[in-house]
């Protein structure tokens, strides 16, 4: 190789995209539900959703289930110190 030029990563159409969809996601979509504020927010949803039960998320589980055994253990110091992670059982 003679020479290289580096390519940018965004170009201004790219970079113009993104900060129109951060501005989207900003003022169209509710922090707390994902969903659309003009929905979520309105006084006629109230009583027209309804909440299926609930689905457990089985790593965040086993996380817990491990910090729990961690913290009655000998070294249960600095746990904020750790990071919890979880594996696929082989």
């Amino acid at each position: 190789m003679v020479s290289s030029r580096p390519e940018t990563e965004w170009d201004e159409t790219e970079a113009a995209w993104m900060v129109a969809a951060e501005a989207y996601r900003r003022q169209e979509i509710c922090h707390l539900c994902g969903w659309p504020k003009a929905i979520c927010q309105s006084r006629d949803a109230e009583n027209g959703l309804t909440v299926p039960p609930p689905t457990r998320c089985h790593v965040t589980t086993a996380i817990k289930r491990a910090q729990e055994a961690r913290q009655s253990g000998p070294s249960a110091k600095h746990d904020d110190a750790l990071l919890w992670g979880a594996e696929l059982k082989r």
